[in-house]
């Protein structure tokens, strides 16, 4: 019995000395060594990314290089985020970009410039393809595509540490809260919270400040640039007071939007960042450098207090027993804490909520009370009393949960203890103590009753674009460029052509044309197909104008708009629509009769003559014969008989002109009373023959008691050394002359 105590004492000296000895050396160890720890820091460069590649379609990768490098701007001060250093880009969306351009394979080019405010102004005016690091907002979806996002960061309240906690910022009065410029949240911040004054500064730095200095009683800022901020410049004066629901920060790739392909393929290389790379990337960037020099008088001091305390330590070894006890069991109870707070933030982006084995919340997030419309405090109450309409469904997922196995659902209906229902992505899986064993549950929740509005809306919308194609009265298309054979063709071809639209996509593209219209399409295929190729970004609309034949063998005018894009196979197809231009076609075809003929004659008119003569006017037609024919006495007739009698002396005129013609011959009203006639490869001599009868029968013709009378006059063109114009005039010569030596014999007499 007495050697128990001589045995207890010598186990007790050697446990006060490893209680005491170990930690004290360990610590002046730690501080001698700490210039070499705070000086060996992982950089983002000595990170080796995983080795992921994408695989891109042929078309990806001739969009890019065809694109070359892909010029990107970034806010070059907002750290830790991003920030261009000696020239050089890091930061957390540094190290993440550089993953996903190297699992690309995409050349990235860094546009250096002053501030955010100047990078948003290349992403406007096109000096760059891409920003970063930012949220999307509705001003910037104006001129930027997005992509998914690839970082996602609380926004949480940061006060003074004497400032309440902050449960309901809508409740606050007379409070003011800084932004840096330029920021996502301002705008929205006025609309949701307008009782909360707006202090804007010019950058995250002078947000924080202006919380120290009292010029603002609160800033909203990530999570993660908040500790990182409070750590860095040792502000912990400020603290993390609360958060605003639903400002989380969602960052992105913004790509302007010229260039919607590079969106896609970014979404690709995004689609590779795990958990892993994200936390890699944050472990990177928010420790903080710090290099001191060893302290050695520090060492001496506490290597003295290091043998005082050993000496001290043999007289209290009961007690630092006793001690050691109490801090194992503090020591247990800390790890099962730290492990549930580590769920709870690794997951702080859904709702959350932590049981115990006998389902008693633990904990609750803020989220969680929102989502199921919960009030006041949980802790502690069973998880029946709180959920008391939950069904069999529920508990056998928590049994489930307790009994080891992870549980989840994408889209679940949870019916609310008010009547209401939201749409849930939920999971359940044990959180586990140290000793292995289960402690309890966690939940997380998401609600997806936004998600599937949008389902049900583009739902509805394609309804509505189904509608419009199967009803409308154009016909609307597609047609595959490779085997020009139609994919779809809309019910309104059997209005326009009479095939059903079966029977029209049977045809093949040379059946559905008229053999002229098909050879001008085939011959426009390689211009136009060309132009598509080199810029499919922005394809061109094409119009024509083509005949289709019909079921009941007849042929109408169709006019028809396409355009050229890809689809999902990477092939080339045309959409397009057709409409029936039949009667616009006709109409067109009165006009131009009207717009190069004489309304009274049926000639043609000045108009079509003065068009004619270049064409006309080439050595094939010489000798060119001119020959111009002036009625006499037209407005004596007019004035004495009236212009009916007028009017049907030109026309009996320019009959017996016509009879004059050949095939090849033209003749034209040009003025009231003159015409010219045009004949290619007519001699002088067949000219005035020609003349010579239609004069004979002119002079035996009357119109009521008016004998007709007509002046001629003529030359011919046989070479290319006379202008036209030059005819014309020998031949308004002779006219003007005959009709002289013809007035006193009188052209037209009465009876």
């Amino acid at each position: 019995m007495g050697a128990r105590p001589t045995a207890w004492t010598t186990k007790g000296f050697t446990r006060i000395v490893l209680l005491i000895a170990v930690p004290l050396l360990v610590g002046i160890v730690w501080i001698a060594t700490e210039p070499l720890r705070n000086t060996i820091r992982t950089t983002p460069e000595d990170v080796v990314a995983p080795t992921t590649t994408v695989e891109l379609s042929l078309n990806e990768r001739t969009y890019l290089e065809a694109l070359g490098p892909v010029r990107m701007a970034v806010d070059p001060d907002w750290e830790p985020y991003e920030v261009i250093a000696a020239g050089k880009y890091v930061g957390i969306a540094a190290d993440l970009i550089r993953l996903i351009s190297t699992r690309l394979g995409m050349e990235i080019e860094l546009v250096v410039t002053r501030d955010w405010d100047e990078s948003l102004e290349a992403s406007r005016d096109g000096r760059v393809h891409m920003l970063a690091f930012l949220n999307q907002t509705p001003e910037r979806e104006t001129w930027l595509y997005f992509t998914e996002p690839y970082f996602k960061d609380q926004n949480v309240l940061i006060t003074r540490i004497e400032h309440d906690y902050i449960a309901d910022a809508a409740g606050l009065s007379g409070e003011t809260i800084a932004l840096p410029s330029g920021t996502s949240i301002q705008e929205r911040l006025q609309t949701e919270y307008p009782n909360l004054g707006i202090v804007v500064v010019r950058n995250e730095a002078e947000a924080f400040e202006a919380v120290e200095n009292r010029t603002a009683d609160m800033a909203l800022r990530s999570l993660t640039m908040a500790a990182y901020t409070i750590r860095k410049e040792g502000l912990f004066n400020l603290k993390v007071a609360g958060q605003l629901p639903g400002f989380e920060n969602q960052f992105r790739i913004g790509v302007v939007k010229s260039e919607p392909m590079l969106r896609t393929i970014l979404n690709k290389g995004i689609a590779t960042i795990t958990a892993q790379d994200v936390q890699q990337a944050i472990n990177n960037h928010l420790p903080i450098e710090m290099r001191t020099e060893v302290n050695y008088n520090l060492i001496l001091w506490l290597s003295s207090i290091f043998f005082l305390l050993l000496a001290g330590g043999l007289l209290w070894n009961y007690f630092l027993t006793r001690i050691n006890r109490q801090l194992h069991e503090q020591d247990i109870a800390l790890k099962q804490s730290q492990e549930m707070m580590g769920y709870i933030i690794e997951h702080n982006k859904s709702a959350v909520a932590v049981l115990d084995h006998q389902l008693r919340f633990n904990y609750v997030s803020q989220k969680y009370l929102e989502l199921f419309k919960l009030q006041g405090s949980l802790i502690h109450r069973f998880l029946h009393d709180v959920h008391p309409g939950l069904n069999d469904y529920w508990y056998q997922v928590l049994q489930k949960a307790l009994a080891g196995q992870v549980a989840n659902g994408e889209e679940d209906l949870f019916i609310h203890s008010d009547g209401t229902s939201d749409y849930l992505r939920w999971e359940t899986r044990p959180w586990f103590l140290v000793d292995g064993t289960i402690g309890g549950i966690i939940i997380y929740a998401e609600n997806i009753s936004g998600r599937k509005e949008a389902e049900s809306a583009l739902q509805a919308s394609e309804e509505k674009f189904r509608l419009l194609t199967e009803y409308t009265s154009d016909v609307i298309w597609i047609l595959n460029i490779r085997s020009r054979r139609f994919s779809y063709i809309s019910p309104a071809v059997e209005q326009l052509r009479g095939y059903t639209v079966q029977e029209a996509m049977d045809q093949d593209l040379q059946a559905s044309l008229a053999p002229d219209s098909y050879a001008m399409v085939m011959k426009a295929f390689p211009r136009v197909l060309k132009e598509f190729v080199h810029n499919p970004k922005k394809p061109k609309t094409h119009y024509a104008e083509v005949q289709q034949p019909c079921k009941d063998g007849s042929v109408i005018w169709v006019e028809f708009s396409m355009k050229y894009r890809l689809n999902k196979n990477g092939e080339i197809e045309a959409i397009g629509v057709s409409r029936n231009i039949e009667e616009r076609k006709r109409a067109e075809e009165r006009i131009r009769f009207l717009s190069y003929h004489d309304q009274l004659t049926g000639l043609y008119n000045r108009r079509y003559y003065e068009e004619l003569l270049p064409a006309i006017d080439v050595p094939e037609n010489y000798p060119l014969s001119l020959v111009m024919a002036d009625v006499n006495g037209l407005k004596l007739a007019n004035d004495t008989q009236g212009h009916q009698v007028g009017d049907a002396m030109l026309t009996v005129v320019a009959d017996m002109l016509q009879r004059m013609c050949n095939e090849h011959d033209m003749v034209a009203r040009i003025g009231g009373d003159e015409y010219v006639l045009l004949m290619p490869n007519t001699r002088a001599d067949e000219v005035e023959q020609r003349i010579s009868n239609v004069d004979t029968h002119l002079r035996n013709h009357t119109i009521g008691s008016l004998r007709l009378s007509v002046s001629f006059g003529w030359s011919v063109k046989d070479s290319a050394e006379k202008s036209l114009p030059e005819i014309f005039k020998e031949a308004e010569d002779m006219m003007y002359t005959r009709k002289r030596l013809e007035r006193s014999s009188r052209i037209f007499c009465q009876h």
